[in-house]
């Protein structure tokens, strides 16, 4: 199916705004958070670029530890989709395993 993204990008920026700024996070000190943004579907709105933007300004979203899964897609935008929000550069090999 497709997916809202913008929208979860959208409220993972609320999210990830330190708590002097409305958000959830320390304004100071406190853990790195851990993201991870797993996908059935393709995004609805491609590409992203205003949403990703809006995330990387974000001190919080820059410590991140940021992990991407794209479950059984083969769509050139899920993966590009996934591999900026982990801001991998090299192309990520698709790996099947078997039961």
């Amino acid at each position: 199916g497709w997916s809202n993204l913008h929208l979860g990008y959208q409220k993972l920026e609320e999210i990830l705004k330190k708590e002097s700024k409305g958000g959830i996070m320390p304004d100071f000190g406190g853990v790195a958070p851990i993201i991870l943004l797993m996908t059935d579907g393709h995004p609805t709105k491609f590409p992203m670029k205003e949403e990703t933007e809006a995330l990387k300004k974000l001190p919080w979203y820059k410590v991140a530890l940021k992990y991407g899964i794209a479950i059984e897609l083969k769509d050139e935008r899920t993966h590009k989709v996934l591999q900026e929000f982990v801001n991998l550069i090299l192309r990520l090999k698709e790996r099947r395993i078997r039961c």
